[in-house]
């Protein structure tokens, strides 16, 4: 989310006529940190032959609870992942994050290749 000073904002801290008023403002205006999960994660390779271990690091932020969804329809809930490359083929691995409801969630699907 953007922070801002409106052109009203300014013009009243110039009739204010006081520094501390414009510190006050720049610190204490329109500026809010955006708390929302954000998903993240890294793969050890992404091109492998089968039967390779593939290792998933959960890299996310502002989370509580988390699912990954795994080829061949597999899901854990561990925060760090890893399977072993099934037959050759394109697969997707998906992670799901989100506050402790699972209300405010963000995902993110990264493939690798099997060969």
């Amino acid at each position: 989310k953007a922070c801002y000073i409106s052109t009203q904002n300014i013009g009243n801290m110039f009739r204010i006529g006081s520094l501390f008023a414009l510190v006050t403002l720049l610190f204490a205006s329109a500026c809010t940190k955006d708390t929302s999960p954000k998903a993240c994660f890294e793969m050890s390779k992404s091109t492998v032959k089968a039967g390779d271990t593939i290792f998933f690091f959960n890299c996310s932020t502002n989370y509580s609870k988390w699912t990954w969804s795994l080829p061949g329809g597999g899901v854990t809930s561990t925060r760090h992942t890893q399977l072993i490359a099934p037959s050759a083929g394109n697969y997707s691995v998906k992670l799901l994050v989100g506050d402790i409801q699972f209300k405010d969630t963000n995902s993110v699907t990264r493939s690798f290749t099997v060969q």
